[in-house]
């Protein structure tokens, strides 16, 4: 094969007298003109990509009948002249594509440490090969994933279709954009300090989540945005299901914040594709002076590959005030009303339940709650209410099923209010129906307490 090599408006024509680095050198004359193709590799252009977190080496590897590798091409992005970026994050390459070739991958970094079978990956691309699209990809564990040189990070494609006619070497036939993938995700967290005193944060860790064996190919499920994390289609797929679960301490010591402040610098760490399943959340963890630790849950239950997941938190000192009200039966009934302390409730049976939420400061003055938005989530037990959706702004409704049961169910609670999510989680009982009002007072908490603020998961595609 032939080849050029573009990034930006330069070209670098290589000397057609240099040996190509593919493993089945060919005479120009055994390939017709009109087999020669642009290859524009990309990935997602982050301005705060680290060195290592680009290309480092390509390999480009051509199929053809019966998955049958026809020829593989190694290539240096440091050959692309005028090349100003770094790390090198695109790049196009024009080659002569033998005419049994159907379709091309992309791979980066193969070479990389961070890939374990790294060798007998790079053995199985061999020309007359059979190309697995199954092929195992075994990455570092989290006590060796690192991503320095030589370290960088694997990358892989989807397939792409070479057709019949290409173009000439003036006028080449255009593929791609092929987008590659990098076989782990990344997680950036960020806490600031809401109150107006100093905090002490002595523990703060995120979790949990799996090293297992994954695909060395990407799944088709990536090329979708995550729009809908309840989407089956948009979950990771791996190998099995067997994995290792781990967490990621952010904060060991104690660590003083100032009002205002935030914690610096922002904590972000490589991890790895993780899918904890429904209703099982990545939570963040947090130890503040002298409370209990606080555990609350994010939105994401799974991480995919080349995922960028940013985790803003606030150290808050409002408060979430929850009050409960019950009728029974379809029109009037008797009427209840409690106001949360602690977190067991019970309920009655056939009741229709009203959760009353309102965020209070420092100094017990509630918040307006204008754009106030509430969800309540089955965590696990018995599904012992049924959603009744919202009614106006900050209160939830709920129908409670007409059996008393001894069983108890624990829901999740958010609310977002201004960007700021409180959560809190509530076990329910349902009980016999009775005619006493039952009246509970206390605020949830006191002091500064830890809030999830919006969350964003970045998927790191092309910005075609």
């Amino acid at each position: 094969m032939v080849r050029f090599y573009i990034n930006g408006l330069v070209w670098l024509a290589l000397s057609l007298a240099v040996i190509s680095c593919s493993q089945d050198p060919m005479q120009e004359a055994e390939i017709r003109e009109g087999r020669v193709y642009s290859f524009t590799i990309t990935q997602q252009a982050d301005p705060n990509a680290t060195k290592d977190e680009g290309i480092r080496t390509l390999t480009l590897v051509f199929t053809g009948t019966s998955d049958q590798i026809v020829a593989v091409e190694n290539i240096n992005p440091t050959d692309f002249e005028g090349t100003t970026t770094d790390p090198v994050l695109r790049g196009t390459v024009i080659l002569k594509v033998d005419e049994s070739a159907t379709s091309v991958y992309a791979f980066a970094n193969l070479e990389s440490e961070n890939l374990t079978n790294r060798k007998a990956i790079q053995s199985a691309l061999t020309v007359e090969g059979i190309f697995d699209k199954n092929t195992i990809a075994k990455i570092a564990d989290i006590n060796s994933l690192t991503v320095e040189a030589p370290q960088a990070i694997p990358m892989s494609s989807h397939s792409y279709a070479i057709p019949q006619t290409g173009g000439t070497e003036k006028n080449p036939a255009e593929i791609g954009p092929i987008v590659l993938y990098r076989m782990i995700a990344k997680v950036e967290v960020t806490l600031k300090n809401n109150t107006d005193t100093e905090v002490t944060l002595n523990s703060l860790s995120l979790g949990s989540f799996q090293h297992r064996d994954i695909y060395l190919l990407p799944y088709e499920g990536l090329k979708e945005v995550i729009n809908d994390t309840n989407k089956e289609s948009v979950r990771p797929v791996f190998p099995d299901k067997t994995s290792t679960s781990y967490s990621l301490p952010i904060v060991s010591t104690s660590t003083s914040i100032a009002a205002g402040q935030s914690l610096t610098p922002a904590y972000t760490h490589y991890i790895h594709e993780t899918d904890l399943g429904e209703n099982n959340y990545i939570t963040v963890s947090a130890r503040i002076g002298d409370k209990d630790a606080t555990t609350v849950n994010t939105r994401f239950s799974f991480v995919r590959r080349n995922d960028y997941l940013k985790i803003p938190l606030l150290l808050d000192n409002s408060r979430l005030v929850i009050t409960i009200e019950e009728s029974y039966a379809p029109i009037g009934g008797y009427p209840f009303q409690k106001t949360l302390n602690g977190t067991e409730i019970s309920v009655h049976e056939g009741s229709v339940v009203q959760l009353k939420v309102e965020v209070q400061n420092a100094a017990s003055e509630s918040l307006s709650q204008d754009g106030m938005n509430l969800s309540l989530e089955h965590k696990s037990g018995d599904l012992l209410l049924y959603s009744g959706g919202t009614d106006e702004t900050g209160t939830y409704i709920a129908q409670v099923p007409a059996q008393p049961t001894t069983a108890t169910s624990t829901y999740t609670l958010k609310a977002n209010l201004g960007g700021n999510e409180y959560t809190q989680d509530l076990i329910f009982k349902v009980v016999e129906l009775d005619a006493a009002a039952i009246t509970k007072s206390a605020p949830r908490s006191a002091g500064a307490s830890l809030v999830l603020k919006e969350f964003y998961q970045l998927s790191c595609q092309t910005n075609e």
